[in-house]
Order: C-alpha cells, then sequence, then structure tokens
C-alpha cells in the first residue's frame, strides 16, 4: 500500500508580521524555501500553505519532478 501524502508533516512556521500598517501572517515551509503565503490569521496562513503544498506537489508529479520529502522523513 502506497504512502498517503500528507502536507501536514511538513515544516510549516508561522510569523506575524506588519507591513505598511496592516497586520499579516506569513507561512513558510523550511523543506520548501520557495513557498510563501500571506493571510490575516495564523490559522488561515497554515491552511492556505497546506493547499499550495498539495498543489506544488501536483505540478512536480505532472511534470515529471521530484519532490522534497518533508524533514521528518529525510535522512539525516
Amino acid at each position: 500500500m502506497a504512502n498517503k501524502f500528507d502536507p501536514g508533516s511538513y515544516s510549516v512556521a508561522i510569523r506575524k508580521t506588519v507591513e505598511d500598517g496592516e497586520t499579516y501572517f506569513e507561512a513558510r515551509v523550511a523543506e520548501l524555501p520557495d513557498l510563501l503565503v500571506y493571510s490575516e490569521t495564523a490559522a488561515s496562513a497554515h491552511e492556505e500553505m497546506l493547499d499550495v503544498i498539495r498543489g506544488a506537489r501536483g505540478a512536480a508529479c505532472e511534470e515529471g519532478h521530484s519532490f522534497p520529502p518533508p524533514a521528518s522523513m529525510q535522512p539525516h
């Protein structure tokens, strides 16, 4: 049985930031440094990032590219 893909296994970091007087929450992924999401709440930033991870993996698979595994699955 194949392992089910779990975007929640990636190292998502949420940081509160203020730009031009507006407060936002920034989500980044350690294993996928090119991904970045801004949202109005920490929870929505996290959920949006999980969707972005799913989309990025789907695009990589469609194009025949490898996709980095979560840090917890990488050799140490």
